[in-house]
């Protein structure tokens, strides 16, 4: 074996080291962090649809199928309900008054908001008991990965860029996802695991 060949076997690796750590890291995070899901009244797609409109702003019903790689009747469906439960709200497109415009409402960014900084403070209180040297180099490699990130991320040509649901829990065993019940001031309330059938908001 040459010298570059136990290089790039080195480097492979380092690169499944570094998979197995972040799967690890992930699993643990979602067990610390679940319970800040588990009051939710909202199924998947549903939070998908709230973290795409935190991330992207105001789009036309369209672009919010594309991004979730669903159709758009099921991207219809999903915009109305959000609507009903007051999370999202329609306007009408400042480019073209001819189309309409979803976007997060108040209480949905009250919402991402509170789910956002649950998930921060976990992650803050892990980071605090690292060593000051293994803080460091996370620190340079992170910069480093946020610098490739930065510079494009390769893209699969035959399908369409999809918002996943990384950070979200996974459904039941029965396939049905946990949900949370919004209360009267937009917060999390009471675990329910049973489908909502009555418009909240």
């Amino acid at each position: 074996m040459t010298g570059k060949e136990r290089m790039h076997t080195q480097h492979e690796g380092f690169v499944d080291e570094a998979l197995g750590a972040y799967e690890a890291i992930i699993q643990a995070f979602h067990a610390t962090t679940e319970s800040h899901w588990l009051h939710l009244d909202l199924t998947i797609t549903q939070l998908k649809g709230l973290f795409l409109l935190a991330d992207s702003g105001a789009l036309i019903v369209g672009r919010v199928a594309e991004l979730l790689g669903i159709g758009r009747p099921a991207a219809s469906i999903l915009v109305d309900g959000l609507v009903q439960l007051g999370l999202v709200e329609r306007a009408e497109d400042p480019a073209d008054r001819r189309r309409t415009i979803v976007r997060l409402s108040a209480r949905g960014r009250e919402l991402v908001l509170q789910l956002q900084q649950g998930e921060r403070r976990v992650m803050r209180a892990l980071l605090d008991r690292l060593a000051d040297d293994d803080l460091a180099a996370l620190v340079k490699g992170l910069r480093a990965l946020a610098g490739i990130i930065a510079a494009g991320l390769p893209t699969c040509p035959d399908k369409p860029r999809q918002f996943m649901d990384a950070n979200l829990p996974a459904a039941d065993a029965d396939g049905a996802p946990d949900s949370v019940e919004l209360a009267a001031n937009g917060r999390p309330s009471t675990i329910d695991h049973r489908p909502s059938t009555t418009p909240q908001g």
